[in-house]
């Protein structure tokens, strides 16, 4: 398996969408277009403070993380000092430091998405599937959230 790291950019900039994830993928694909067929790398959310309006506040300890092949870092590396466009709000981007992955115990997420898997059952099967192929043992569980709407 290859080695894999995380690339944590800095950001700067006022307030972003709570639920950027999209609007955030599609502007760095706009600068490295490389990644937006590559399944082999994933794109957290930018951590912030909730301000409401579902919103988020970028504070100076808000960062972009990018989970990537050691070998791939030189395509991310042309994000350092442009501007993304997440909906209205633009974010700069600093240089970024290198972070080893290290085992976990238990492991979170406030937001998966599995490309063509949209409902709770072939979800959780698809999860399990793709956590068996990396070797993960575990118990794959969601939240339930009765007012939440899947938005094609």
């Amino acid at each position: 398996m290859p080695r894999k790291i995380d690339l944590r950019f800095p950001v700067f900039g006022t307030e972003i969408p709570a639920d950027h994830g999209f609007r955030l993928f599609s502007a760095i694909s706009g600068i490295v277009p490389e990644i937006h067929d590559d399944e082999g790398i994933g794109i957290h959310s930018i951590n912030g403070t909730l301000s409401g309006n579902r919103c988020l506040t970028l504070t100076r300890r808000s960062f972009l993380a990018i989970r990537l092949e050691v070998e791939r870092v030189r395509h991310l590396m042309r994000l350092a000092g442009k501007v993304l466009q997440i909906g209205r709000a633009r974010v700069g981007v600093g240089v970024p430091q290198a972070w080893a992955l290290a085992p976990a115990e238990r492991l979170y997420s406030r937001l998966v998405v599995i490309k063509g898997f949209m409902k709770p059952d072939t979800f959780l099967e698809a999860a399990r599937t793709q956590l068996a192929e990396l070797g993960v043992e575990g118990e794959v569980s969601l939240v339930a959230q009765p007012d939440a709407q899947a938005v094609n």
